[in-house]
C-alpha cells in the first residue's frame, strides 16, 4: 500500500484542501440536520450533553444517534471524490497494496475482534452482573440495529480511510519513515476524540491511552498487512458491538443497547484493549501467514 503512495498528485496543498473540504462537508451536514431536527434550543441541549431535556421533547435516542452518525456517511462520499477529484487517487489507492480491496480480509478483522470483544464482556458480566441493566426492547433495539448496520461500517471506513490510508502515506511520503508515520496518525486519530464525553468522564491519560492503543493496533496491522482492511473490519466490530450491547451515561454514543452499564471501570477497559490488541496482533501475524511472506521476498532477492 505504501508503494501507492506516489499514485496522483502529492502537493502538500492539497492535502490540505481535502481535508478542509471533508471537514466543511461533515460540519454542514451536521448542522443542517442538528438544525432543521432539534431547533435551537435542541442544538444546546446536545452540546451540554442535557440529554434528558431531548428526550423530554420527543427525541429518541435511535434518533439522535442517527444525527450524530449521518455526517459520516456524507463524509465517507465526499472524502472519495475529493481525492479522485483533486489528487487523481481512488479508493483502492489508499486502501490496500492489493490489487483489490480484500473483503475476507476485512471480516478476518471483524470476526477476530468480535470474539476477542464477546469474551471479555461475557466474562464482565459473569464477574459483576450487578454493574449491568438489561433494557431489551425489540422494537427500539431493532431500528439501533438498522442505523449501526447501515451507519457504522461508512463511519468507520472514513476514519481509516483518512488514518490508516490517505494520512499514512502522507506522512510517510514526509517524513520518509513508515514507523514515524504509523505513531503520527495514531497521535492524531487519538486527539481526535478528544471532545468525546468519556475523556472528561474518566480523564486525559486513561482515554487517550485507550484510543492511542487502538490507533497503533489499527496502524502496525496496515503496515504489516500492506491494506487497511484488517483495521477496518475491527473498528466496525468494536464500534456495531459497543452501540449493540452496552452503554453507559459517559458513552460518546447513547443508544437504546442490550445493557446499560451502571459501573464502568476505566482502567479496566484499558487493560482489556490492550490485552486484546495484542492478542489481535500475534494471532493476525501466525494465521496470515507475515513469516511466510517475508521468507518469500528474501529468498526472491537472493536469486
Amino acid at each position: 500500500m505504501f508503494e501507492k503512495a506516489l499514485i496522483g498528485k502529492n502537493n502538500i496543498w492539497k492535502y490540505i484542501l481535502v481535508l478542509f473540504l471533508v471537514f466543511v462537508c461533515t460540519q454542514v451536514i451536521s448542522g443542517v440536520l442538528l438544525f432543521s431536527t432539534l431547533g435551537n434550543e435542541g442544538i444546546v441541549a446536545l452540546s451540554n450533553g442535557n440529554y434528558e431535556f431531548l428526550y423530554a421533547q420527543g427525541f429518541s435516542k435511535n434518533l439522535i444517534y442517527a444525527l450524530f452518525l449521518s455526517p459520516f456517511v456524507g463524509g465517507f462520499f465526499a472524502f472519495l471524490g475529493l481525492i479522485k477529484w483533486i489528487q487523481k487517487k481512488s479508493f483502492t489507492s489508499i486502501s490496500t497494496g492489493a490489487s483489490k480491496f480484500r473483503w475476507k480480509r476485512f471480516m478476518f478483522g471483524f470476526d477476530i475482534w468480535a470474539v476477542l470483544w464477546l469474551c471479555v464482556f461475557g466474562l464482565g458480566l459473569l464477574a459483576a452482573p450487578e454493574d449491568y441493566t438489561f433494557q431489551f426492547d425489540l422494537q427500539k433495539f431493532a431500528i439501533l440495529a438498522l442505523i449501526s448496520i447501515l451507519f457504522l461500517p461508512l463511519q468507520t471506513g472514513l476514519e481509516e480511510l483518512l488514518f490508516r490510508g490517505y494520512l499514512l502515506q502522507g506522512f510517510q511520503l514526509l517524513t520518509k519513515s513508515k514507523i514515524a508515520s504509523v505513531l503520527i496518525t495514531s497521535v492524531l486519530f487519538a486527539l481526535l476524540h478528544l471532545a468525546n464525553p468519556e475523556v472528561e468522564a474518566f480523564g486525559f491519560w486513561l482515554s487517550m491511552g485507550t484510543y492511542l492503543s487502538l490507533g497503533l493496533l489499527f496502524g502496525l496491522l496496515t503496515l504489516k498487512d500492506d491494506g487497511l482492511e484488517l483495521a477496518w473490519g475491527i473498528h466496525c466490530a468494536n464500534n456495531l458491538l459497543v452501540a449493540l450491547l452496552v452503554s453507559h451515561k459517559d458513552a460518546a454514543f447513547q443508544t437504546d443497547a442490550l445493557t446499560l452499564a451502571t459501573n464502568v471501570e476505566p482502567v479496566e477497559g484499558l487493560i482489556s484493549i490492550v490485552i486484546m490488541a495484542i492478542i489481535t496482533y500475534f494471532a493476525c501475524h501466525k494465521l496470515l501467514g507475515w513469516n511466510k511472506k517475508k521468507e518469500a521476498k528474501e529468498t526472491l532477492a537472493e536469486v
